[in-house]
């Protein structure tokens, strides 16, 4: 069984795999989410479905979780490099 780096946990699969209920310290977590809704290419949606079914992830919804949080903490974090390195070079400019 595939184990990710995002879900590491060792799920069996089980025909009753998409029932859950939410532990009680999850569903704070839970209430603060909003339902978006969004086109996905098929192709992107075979590819989650197969990180699933390898075991990476229990659904598709904490798959794309885990993509938006990988993409926000690149992409922020690059802003946020570039942006300190221009205020840095602001700084070391000497006026005469």
């Amino acid at each position: 069984m595939y184990v990710s780096r995002y879900y590491p946990v060792l799920r069996p699969s089980s025909f009753y795999d998409h029932i859950r209920v939410i532990p009680q310290e999850h569903l704070e977590v839970y209430k603060k989410m909003q339902l978006i809704t969004v086109h996905v290419p098929i192709a992107y949606l075979e590819g989650i479905d197969q990180l699933i079914t390898a075991g990476a992830y229990p659904n598709r919804s904490e798959a794309i979780r885990v993509s938006i949080r990988d993409l926000l903490k690149e992409e922020l974090g690059a802003i946020r490099r570039y942006n300190n390195a221009a205020a840095q070079k602001e700084e070391t400019k000497v006026e005469f």
